[in-house]
């Protein structure tokens, strides 16, 4: 669960950059901003596989 935790606060921190941009109207150049977001979304997406793992083992697989 901590590592839940962890891919929800880079999810949000990665995010922020984006919004910011947005907000401050900077939409001609959201390249880097989109880029630290989308990174940040890899890296949540990653510390969360262990937990999925965990989850699917526990449970027998996909739930249908």
């Amino acid at each position: 669960m901590p590592l839940v935790v962890a891919a929800v606060i880079v999810s949000i921190a990665s995010s922020l950059p984006l919004f910011g941009a947005y907000l401050l109207g900077l939409h001609g150049n959201l390249v880097v901003p989109g880029e630290v977001f989308a990174a940040g979304q890899i890296i949540a997406a990653l510390l969360c596989l262990p937990h999925i793992v965990r989850e699917l083992k526990q449970h027998g697989g996909w739930p249908v």
